[in-house]
Formats: C-alpha cells, sequence, structure tokens
C-alpha cells in the first residue's frame, strides 16, 4: 500500500477521534464505505502492524507514532489550503482538492518555510487575499538573495498547480525557454530590460550560463545578449508546468 494510502486512512482516525478512540463503525462511514470488507480489515491490520493505531473493544485509536505523522499531515493540509485560498485565490473546494494532494508530497522544511512566509505577509496586510509576485518581491528586497531564493523556489514549484509555473531566468538551463511574465527591479533597469526586448510574453531563451553564479546568455527577438546574474534573477519567466518548454 502506497504511504498516501496510508496517510489518508490515519488522518480520517484523526479528523474523528485524535488521541480517542473512534468507532469502527464511524470510521466506515468516514471513508465512504457500507460495512466492513476484508480490505478495511486489511488496512487496520497493516495500520496496527505499522504501531500507527491500536484496536480494543473501544474501537481503534491511535498510537503516539500514528499521531504525530496524522497530525503532521492534517497540518499540512490546512496550511496549503489556507496558503491556496488566500494568496493565489482559489475557492474553497478547488483548495480543498489540491491540498488534498499537496499535504503527501510537500517536504516539512518547505511547508515551514510557506507558513513563515504567509506569517511574514500577514503581519502587513492581515488575513486577506495578496498578490504572491508582491510578497516575493518584498522578500528579495529586504532578505536579500542567500534569504528569498530557496524561499521562492519551493512557493513557485508549488504553484504549478495554478496552471503556470513563475521561476527567475536564472532557474532555466541552457537549451530551455519560456516567455517573460514580469520583471522586478527598478524603473532604469526595467527600461534598459525592455529595450533589449524582454517584454511581457515574449520567448526567451538561455544559450549558456557561467558557473558558480556568474552572467548567462540569452537569446531573445533574434538577438544574443548577456546578462549579469543578479539582475537576471528579477526577470521572472513563464514556464510550462510540467517542465515542457512553451
Amino acid at each position: 500500500m502506497e504511504q498516501e494510502t496510508i496517510e489518508n486512512y490515519i488522518k480520517v482516525i484523526y479528523i474523528l477521534g485524535q488521541d480517542d478512540y473512534v468507532k469502527i463503525e464511524d470510521y466506515i462511514k468516514m471513508l465512504d464505505k457500507e460495512n466492513i470488507s476484508d480490505e478495511i480489515l486489511d488496512v487496520v491490520d497493516l495500520l496496527i502492524k505499522k504501531e500507527l493505531i491500536v484496536r480494543d473493544d473501544k474501537g481503534i485509536k491511535l498510537t503516539e507514532k500514528g499521531l504525530k505523522l496524522a497530525k503532521k499531515i492534517y497540518q499540512k493540509h490546512e496550511l496549503f489550503e489556507d496558503f491556496l485560498k488566500y494568496f493565489l485565490h482559489y475557492d474553497k473546494e478547488k483548495a480543498h482538492e489540491e491540498s488534498e494532494k499537496l499535504e503527501h508530497y510537500v517536504s516539512d522544511e518547505m511547508a515551514t518555510k510557506l507558513e513563515q512566509f504567509m506569517t511574514s505577509s500577514r503581519k502587513r496586510h492581515g488575513k486577506k487575499a495578496v498578490n504572491p509576485m508582491h510578497e516575493l518581491n518584498h522578500l528579495a528586497r529586504h532578505r536579500g538573495r542567500r534569504g528569498w531564493g530557496p524561499l521562492l523556489k519551493r512557493i513557485f514549484i508549488a504553484n504549478k498547480i495554478t496552471g503556470k509555473r513563475i521561476i527567475p531566468l536564472t532557474w532555466l538551463k541552457p537549451g530551455e525557454e519560456g516567455k517573460v511574465h514580469e520583471i522586478h527591479c527598478g524603473w532604469r533597469k526595467t527600461q534598459r530590460l525592455t529595450h533589449l526586448g524582454l517584454t511581457k510574453g515574449t520567448p526567451v531563451s538561455v544559450v549558456r550560463t557561467s558557473p558558480f553564479g556568474g552572467a548567462l546568455e540569452i537569446f531573445v527577438r533574434d538577438t544574443h545578449y548577456v546578462l549579469g546574474h543578479a539582475i537576471a534573477n528579477k526577470v521572472m519567466i513563464e514556464v510550462e508546468p510540467n517542465g515542457e518548454r512553451v
């Protein structure tokens, strides 16, 4: 049985009883099953074998190990659902559906970083929908590249579920391409990049990169240019969510 399935089963127990006993009948109803089947019994036996639950005359109950895992999955779900609704403007139903997927595949480290990002944002805006691009630009200005880079990467990889994946130009590998989405730098530098042809929706590809965060050569509007790593990092590129070229 896949880990995702196991996590879903123990999450149901957590929702019903948290650290208390859950009647097997209630558990079956929550799983949308009509009655006890061999499948359910096999699942219960597996969870017992993995020391995630115990079972006796009172019903089933999460062990300390099971409670810890279930609580983590549940909290991740709440975190992502909150992020999708208030930061990416998903409706409640769609946010819940996507969070059901994300809760199993996103690392604890990313969840922690995302929570810090949301907390920082709400200190300035309160609990209301905000523009994630503006928030990330704020982090870029106040934390420096080392502080915001890893967070930016994790957030936008998770953001692929929106149908768009927005990444810095510096993340494209030689031979890869995308479309200009937005430029995050001062007016003068933005004007300079615009004059080079880097306007919204324009295809751009990376020809070659330099090691250790050096300059990169790009190809845009039938012309080759060389950009410094710092300014290229402020050019946001739209690529296909599955990584294919736009």
